[in-house]
């Protein structure tokens, strides 16, 4: 039986993904993580999973593609294709999760690039699934015999459907992006056909599909995009007879060439419906990562990608009154963003350029930052808390002048310049040189220090629930946090516990994976009734179920009603994890 988090490819353990799925089991979560390699096809069947045991097949950290097939982005990823008389992926087995990986094939054998059959549950996302018209074959992109959730995938370039569907339980088709499917032209097949009433079938972006981008089909349908001269299935919001050249990158023949991104101006771009994170997990985020409906407001687009503008200049947002802003970029250029009001103030970027950040009054000031750049300044004028993460080599300068809490999280080779000037709290872990002053009785705390594994993973765990904190408006505190806690309303006390190191891996260096628990523990005042906190409770174990952070993998959380704690009623709720030391010198 394989551990609930496995590397597969060359060397590790299982080098094939058969090999995993043959050794799975359903008495544990099993995610295999594929290394930036080419693997051949894998038939998940014979085992009985549940909705908190069930294998999830993706790319390892850094082996995802990047919204583009190899052939497109010249970059390694990790991938999938045929060998022999087979469908590429073939589910067989309930509640399967696979994501974010490249499917290739299955050429001219009549077979299919994902087939989910017989079973149900199943949910395939985030995937590039083509076969690059290798031959005009009877093969289909996804072929769907039962209920699934099918979301955020690029299907490509198949000799019939690009998508079919004909479970009698339905299921959902939602924000996929089908192009230059039914290479044979046959007139029973298109983009997406599906023949079964009970499906679901918004924000789709059906292109060049010959004999329709939806043909036949069924369904509840609204908010999908097509070149069809009519917008007769499209649904009510759909737009129809758009020109496929305006929409993406680069939508070509020449399957080595196509990028099927969305591209500035294209008509599918803010033509979306707005979707549930809560059902539908992760389906904020792109099929090239660039974009998350937590970070960006304004309406969704149709299709797998969200478009995100790049800029090349500078950006100013100010906040005057009770207002909350939100920035997030890619730039190539400066930041300014200013609040001054009664607001929160929230900056996520990804640019090669320095930033400034200012927040004056009572306002709550989060900041995320990966910048290669010569600095990130930041300044609290009053009393409101400020979180900084940064990473990547660049400098720092943050000061909290009056009474402000002033929390910096750094991953750092560069210099840090902190100051607090009137009984402000100031912690900073970081690992380059530090500049620190403290005055009219200040306290000030920096460590010049490179992280430890231990910190640097409890950093990212409690960095992550602090975002979640952030946009959900709830009150945190860490372990020895200096702030006080609400007397007589919701707050969150979290912890990060971790339990033994147990060796991974033999050979000339030896690695061991961790396991720990993060701990959080929610509390109100009695009377007030449990409402809020089991509600807030979802929301907290939504954000951490099955999510991988870098090379931190959780499992399923588990909520604890506790019940009366002194004046207080308390739920706990904790995230099991685990992560893989690097290796040592054996």
């Amino acid at each position: 039986m394989p551990n609930a988090l496995e590397t597969l490819g060359t060397s590790e353990t299982y080098t094939t993904i058969q090999a995993w799925e043959d050794a799975l089991d359903n008495a544990h979560f099993h995610q295999g993580e594929c290394k930036a390699e080419v693997f051949t096809n894998v038939t998940f069947s014979g085992v009985v999973y549940t909705a908190s045991e069930y294998p999830h097949l993706t790319a390892r950290s850094g082996a995802e593609h990047d919204g583009r097939a190899h052939e497109v982005s010249a970059a390694g990823n990790a991938r999938i294709e045929v060998s022999g008389l087979n469908h590429v992926v073939f589910m067989n087995d309930e509640r399967v999760e696979v994501s974010w990986l490249e499917v290739k094939g299955p050429g001219a054998n009549d077979r299919n690039g994902i087939l989910i059959f017989q079973a149900g549950n199943n949910q395939v996302r985030h995937n590039i699934v083509h076969n690059n018209h290798a031959n005009n074959s009877f093969d289909f992109g996804m072929d769907i015999a039962s209920i699934a959730n099918v979301y955020r995938n690029l299907v490509y370039g198949f000799g019939i459907d690009g998508i079919h569907g004909f479970s009698a339980d339905g299921g959902n088709i939602l924000q996929n992006t089908i192009y230059k499917c039914n290479s044979l032209d046959h007139a029973a097949f298109g983009g997406i056909r599906i023949g079964d009433a009970d499906y679901v079938i918004t924000n789709n972006a059906a292109f060049d599909n010959l004999q329709g981008d939806l043909k036949d089909t069924t369904g509840t349908l609204d908010y999908n995009g097509t070149s069809d001269g009519t917008g007769d299935d499209e649904g009510a919001n759909g737009i129809a007879n758009l020109v496929t050249a305006d929409q993406f990158v680069n939508a070509t023949t020449t399957f080595a060439d196509t990028d099927l991104l969305l591209k500035a101006g294209a008509d599918l771009i803010d033509e979306g419906a707005t979707l549930s994170v809560i059902t539908y997990p992760e389906i904020n985020v792109s099929i090239d990562k660039g974009a998350t409906r937590a970070t960006i407001t304004g309406t969704w687009d149709i299709g797998a990608s969200e478009f995100v503008a790049p800029l090349t200049g500078s950006v100013f947002a100010t906040s005057s009154a009770v207002a909350s802003l939100s920035i997030a970029t890619q730039l190539d250029g400066l930041v300014i963003a200013n609040s001054r009001g009664i607001a929160v103030l929230s900056v996520m970027t990804s640019l090669v350029s320095s930033v400034a950040v200012n927040s004056s009054v009572i306002a709550s000031l989060s900041f995320t930052i990966q910048l290669n750049g010569s600095a990130l300044s930041v300044s609290n004028v009053s009393t409101p808390p400020l979180l900084v993460t940064t990473q990547f080599a660049a400098t720092i300068t943050a000061a909290s002048s009056v009474g402000g809490s002033l929390l910096a999280t750094k991953n750092l080779v560069g210099v840090v310049t902190a100051s607090s000037g009137t009984v402000g709290a100031l912690a900073g872990v970081l690992g380059g040189s530090v500049v620190a002053t403290s005055s009219t009785a200040g306290q000030l705390s920096v460590a010049q220090r490179t992280i430890g594994f231990y910190e640097r993973t409890a950093n990212q765990i409690t960095s992550y629930f602090q975002g979640i904190a952030d946009t959900n408006s709830f009150v945190v505190r860490f372990d020895n946090d200096p702030r006080t806690t609400p007397a007589d309303d919701v707050w969150y006390l979290a912890s990060v516990d971790f339990g033994v190191a147990n060796q991974h891996e033999l050979g000339t260096t030896s690695s061991f994976r961790v396991v720990g628990n993060f701990s959080i523990r929610s509390q109100d005042a009695l009377g007030t009734g449990i409402g809020a906190l089991l509600e807030n409770s979802d929301t907290i174990t939504t954000a951490f179920r099955a999510i991988n952070l870098g090379r931190i993998t959780f499992g399923i959380p588990r909520i604890n009603n506790t019940g009366r704690i002194g004046d207080n009623f308390q739920v706990n709720i904790t995230c099991p994890f685990m992560i893989d030391k690097q290796p040592v010198t054996a």
